[in-house]
């Protein structure tokens, strides 16, 4: 073959490549009327979601589709005979006050993106799913669950309890009426105003939390830091490696640790408690006055403060440890 021919070759196939993968968009809009308390349930195998408040007598639903041509199309449709159907005929059912959008039962429709955006009554209970995709829902009376494979997660001003997921990606979640449930492979979370208990677990992250109602709390990564501030109520947290810093009114027993860190505690100087802080190679710092249980150690403090009460734990495998 010679080398204009080559040259002509290569030029066709990409001109052909080009040609079959070539992107499509299409939109589409329904308003749907309910009355009373809403219960959604939306997915999207990739695209974006937003759910955010409106009229208290309808769900409007905008859906942006974007779909692409390939050599091994399920069903035989291009990209834009996909793209034209689905405008035609969204993927939202409605039964009542229960609203299900982006369940797609036909395989030849399946290999789109779609992004929804969503105006409900601010009475609506939410359960979000996308493969990849970031989510945001605010100002709803809930409860809500959002979670997304690959994307961020953005919760706000939810009137009841919030569960939040995401495989890879950042959560953020502030100002919760009840409790909180947060879990992410690997990203940081930060959740500020939840009145209730936390529960947050990260592959690798750094965790964030402040409470403005009684809870338990536990929080748990795997590497990162943790930084709970505010907690009225136990505590459990634990690092693999990393800092971590609690601050509160000790009501029940805080068990904090960390494999490699330093740690930080503080509460009110009135407080009463038990105190058992150890690290394998490192100080312990304690600034209440101490009744001391056993031999005093620079790496290990046991006792009582202000008459003792509930038990405070902490332990680091490498690190300072601070009581204030």
């Amino acid at each position: 073959m010679n080398k204009k021919l080559q040259i002509s070759t290569v030029a066709l196939l990409l001109a052909f490549s080009s040609a079959a993968y070539a992107e499509v968009e299409g939109h589409f809009e329904r308003t749907l009327k309910v009355s009373g308390h809403v219960d959604l349930d939306v997915q999207s195998g990739s695209g974006d979601i937003a759910v955010h408040p409106g009229d208290s007598n309808s769900v409007v639903v905008q859906g942006h589709i974007k779909a692409g041509n390939s050599w091994f199309n399920s069903g035989g449709l291009s990209a834009e005979e996909r793209v034209r159907r689905l405008e035609q005929n969204p993927p939202i059912d409605q039964n009542g006050n229960s609203i299900r959008i982006g369940h797609i039962q036909d395989e030849a429709l399946r290999n789109v993106s779609i992004s929804y955006d969503i105006t409900v009554p601010k009475d609506t209970s939410v359960q979000s799913h996308t493969g990849s995709g970031d989510q945001r829902v605010r100002e709803v009376n809930g409860p809500v669950r959002a979670n997304t494979g690959s994307g961020n997660v953005t919760v706000s001003d939810i009137g009841a309890e919030v569960r939040a997921n995401a495989g890879s990606g950042n959560l953020e979640i502030k100002n919760v009426q009840g409790r909180t449930y947060a879990e992410t492979g690997s990203g940081n979370t930060v959740a500020t105003g939840i009145a209730g208990g936390f529960d947050a677990r990260a592959g690798s992250g750094d965790i964030t939390f402040e409470q403005t109602a009684s809870g338990s709390v536990h929080a748990e990564t795997g590497s990162g830091n943790i930084h709970l501030r505010n907690v009225v109520g136990g505590v459990e947290a634990g690092a693999g490696s990393g800092d971590v810093e609690v601050q509160g009114k000790i009501a029940s027993d805080w068990r904090i640790h960390t494999g490699s860190g330093e740690v930080q505690v503080k509460l009110p100087t009135d407080a009463k408690f038990n105190i058992d802080a150890r690290s394998s190679s490192g100080n312990v710092e304690v600034h209440h006055p101490v009744t001391m249980q056993g031999a005093l150690k620079r790496n290990h403090v046991e006792g009582t403060v202000n008459g003792g009460g509930t038990l405070l734990q902490v332990s680091t495998g490498s690190g300072t440890i601070r009581v204030d």
